[in-house]
């Protein structure tokens, strides 16, 4: 039970730091080369009659240790206040092309923070050091799930770039 609780407020809390506006990680007028990380999302399923809107997201919340916004942030604040609605938003951010750590993670993510209580939820986080190449494209991609969780990222084309990590039960 104590365990159901802490993950509701730290879920809540998620929630509402998502409310927030995070800066982004390069200003617009960054003139270096770049990459692009994007984040992502499946598994999504519609709110219904006592049932909130679920998905599953795969995201970079922070780069070299600084927060930055991602797809959970993005869609908590896109659709705060209607109700059990919500739609993934798509979000991606330039990187530079030096060597940089990554921290990623994986959830799952509710319309309704309250919903933590009732309904399954999974999540891993940690970090991965990577160099981006000029010009690439990467996905922060995942699985979660009882007995096996990971995050990671891959280039557009699906090769895992850096380390997956991973959480088994």
């Amino acid at each position: 039970m104590l365990k159901l609780r802490l993950l509701a407020i730290v879920s809540l809390s998620l929630f509402l730091t998502g409310c927030l506006t995070t800066p982004k990680f390069l200003p617009d007028d960054y003139k270096g080369p770049t990459a692009t990380i994007a984040d992502s999302s499946k598994n999504f399923i519609e709110a219904g009659l006592f049932k909130p809107a679920k998905a599953e997201f795969f995201y970079a919340d922070r780069i070299d240790g600084k927060y930055i916004q991602d797809i959970r942030s993005k869609t908590a604040s896109r659709y705060d206040g209607q109700g059990s609605y919500f739609k993934p938003v798509p979000h991606k951010r330039r990187v530079p092309t030096k060597a940089i750590t990554v921290s990623l993670v994986g959830q799952t993510f509710f319309s309704a923070p309250i919903s933590t209580l009732f309904n399954k939820t999974y999540e891993v986080r940690g970090e991965v050091k990577f160099k981006p190449v000029a010009g690439q494209r990467y996905v922060v991609r995942g699985r979660l799930g009882d007995d096996y969780s990971a995050v990671w990222i891959e280039t557009a084309g699906g090769r895992v770039v850096g380390k997956k990590v991973v959480k088994k039960k």
